[in-house]
Formats: structure tokens, sequence, C-alpha cells
């Protein structure tokens, strides 16, 4: 009965309710609360869940492949065994969740929050520019070697990447907001639209790199070691 009346619409908030192996495929779930839901083994195939609120729910084996989660709030969430082939995960807030086992081939992860997210290297199966993504905001490295990399639409905010080397590499409207920038080697990068607020850039080397339209503020620290908002 619930899994109908959700189908049409007439329910917002299905928070701390159980519709684990419910049939929800192709179902239109924008915007609804599923707080603390248990959906275990739900098929959610091709629904359309933009600006969810699913933290802390238990997806464990659900199906949400070419689901369009845009925006969704999945922190904590847990996805053990989650099939979300192809599926949208646009800006998507995935801090803190659980995707160990999880199969994210082919997912649309441009802006999505992967911090504090927990994978298996050897069972959680994503694609490899999302695999650098999550390493690069979780596992923090001091001279990364990212030289020529298309990172544009990572969201690396807060990460540490001190004395990177970002040559020529590729970061338009990537969040960089909070990033750990000193003496990094921005030589010919293309910053188009990147966020750096609050971002650390002293000593940072931007000879040509192209940075229109990139966002600094009050607490962005400039390559000469000055506070921003920044005049490149």
């Amino acid at each position: 009965m619930i899994s109908w009346v959700l189908k049409q619409g007439y329910l917002q908030n299905v928070s701390y309710q159980d519709l684990s192996e419910v049939n929800l495929q192709n179902a239109t779930l924008d915007e609804v609360k599923f707080t603390e839901t248990k959906l275990m083994n739900t098929n959610l195939e091709g629904a359309s869940l933009v600006n969810a609120y699913l933290v802390k729910a238990n997806l464990n084996g659900v199906n949400l492949s070419q689901a369009n989660l845009k925006g969704a709030k999945l922190q904590d969430a847990s996805l053990d065994w989650a099939n979300l082939t192809e599926a949208n995960l646009h800006s998507a807030d995935l801090s803190g969740a659980n995707l160990v086992r999880a199969n994210l081939t082919g997912a649309n992860l441009t802006g999505a929050n992967l911090r504090d997210s927990k994978i298996d290297v050897n069972n959680t199966k994503m694609d490899r520019e999302d695999l650098l993504n999550w390493q690069l905001v979780n596992s923090p490295k001091r001279d990364r070697q990212l030289r020529g990399l298309n990172l544009s639409g990572f969201n690396l905010a807060f990460a540490s990447l001190i004395a990177a080397n970002l040559s020529n590499s590729k970061l338009k409207w990537a969040n960089l907001s909070g990033v750990d920038l000193r003496d990094a080697d921005l030589t010919g990068a293309d910053l188009t639209g990147a966020d750096l607020t609050a971002a650390k850039l002293t000593g940072a080397k931007i000879q040509g790199a192209i940075l229109s339209q990139t966002k600094t503020n009050h607490l962005t620290v400039c390559p000469n070691g000055q506070t921003g908002p920044c005049n490149f």
C-alpha cells in the first residue's frame, strides 16, 4: 500500500519506515525524505530521487541503476552491495556513506562529495576518475603527480594537495574550496570557474594558468601570501 501511495506522489516523508524489497522502479520520488529508512534490496531502477533526503538510510543491496540522484543527501547511508551503475549522482552528498562492494560503474559523480565515504579498492566498482577523486579527498599526500589530468568538476573541497604537480591539468568548475594548494604547481592549468574560496595558495605557481570566472573570498590565501579576494 505504501509503495502505491509513494508512486502517486502523495507522501513526502517516509522516514524510519521499512520499505525493503519494495518495487519502486521508475518512481518519481524527488525531495522525499527517507531518513534512516530501510530500503534493503528495494528496486529503484530508473527512479527519480532528485534532492531526496536519504541520510543514514539502509540501502544495502538496493537497485539504483540509472536512477537520478542529483543533489541527493546520502550522508552516512549504507550502500553495501548497492547497484548504482549509470546512476546520476551529480552534486550528491555521499560523505560518510558505506560504499563497500557497491557498483558505481558508469555513474555520474561530478561534484559529488565523497569525503569520509568508505570503499574497498578490491570490491567497490567505480570508474578510474572517480576512484582518483576519492583518493585525493580521503588520502592526504604531498607532491602528488597530477600533471595534465582532467579533474574538471571534481569535488575536492578541503583536500590536501600541498606541492602537488597540477601543471597543464584541467580543473574547470572544480570545487577547490578550502583546498590546501600551498607550493602547488598550477602552471598552465585550466581553472575556469573553479571555486577557490578559503583555499590556501601560498607559493603556488600560476604562470599561464587560465583563471577566468574563478571564485575567491576573504578566506582565500593568495599565491603572494595575501588574503583574498585574489587579483590573479
